[in-house]
């Protein structure tokens, strides 16, 4: 007998024999969430990064706070109130439409998923463009002195964490319109994950910046 004869003989005789289940997987979810996902580790990993990088920027503020005996040196003017603070109400508000897709996406509820998912796409849209105005609102050039460098890195520094959490709603949002949603519920989870992270994180950056030069 050739060799191709001899396996195809045992090919044939494995055949033959009954197959036994070793696990049954039946009812296992077809969508899980949070740490069973691969990507929620992936993710969890670049919120670390994100923030050892503001914590970064914002220790260089307070070391230069400690090297100046006027802050914001002198002729330098405070740092503006009105657009800081409206961006920052309106970046807490986006957390709403948020925290209810990553809910409706947990019920594998598309029509509201998309809804809020737009709702919130929407209003992180307004937050990035306050956030582009804000900048202004620093009344410093970047490169002026050793406090407008630091200002100005913390605030781009989150602003990146912002452009790339409005982005990735928006392109969740279409793809939910356009294709089939079910494999992509646990990513747009992670993307409410995301943004709790993002606006937590501002929170003490906007303390820092914008209230830290009128308390001392």
């Amino acid at each position: 007998m050739t060799v191709i004869g001899e396996i195809a003989a045992e090919t044939g005789r494995q055949a033959e024999r009954p197959l036994r289940p070793v696990v049954n997987v039946s009812d296992l979810p077809s969508v899980v969430y949070g740490s069973r996902v691969v990507t929620w580790w992936g993710t969890t990993g670049f919120m670390a990064a994100e923030a050892a990088t503001l914590s970064a920027c914002v220790a260089s503020y307070y070391y230069v706070l400690r090297n100046y005996e006027s802050f914001p040196p002198l002729r330098t003017p405070l740092p503006d109130l009105l657009v800081p603070t409206i961006s920052l109400i309106v970046l807490i508000l986006s957390l709403v439409p948020c925290y209810l897709f990553a809910r409706a996406a947990k019920r594998l509820d598309r029509p509201a998923t998309l809804r809020w998912m737009w709702v919130a796409a929407v209003v992180m849209l307004i937050a990035t463009a306050l956030r582009l105005m804000e900048f202004s609102s620093l009344n410093v050039r970047w490169d002026a002195n050793a406090y407008a460098s630091v200002a100005w890195a913390v605030v781009f520094a989150h602003f990146t964490l912002l452009l790339a959490d409005t982005l990735e709603t928006v392109l969740f949002a279409v793809i939910m319109q356009t294709r089939e949603p079910t494999r992509y519920y646990p990513g747009v989870a992670e993307d409410a994950f995301y943004s709790y992270f993002m606006v937590a994180v501002w929170i003490p950056c906007y303390v820092t910046v914008y209230l830290v030069p009128r308390w001392v």
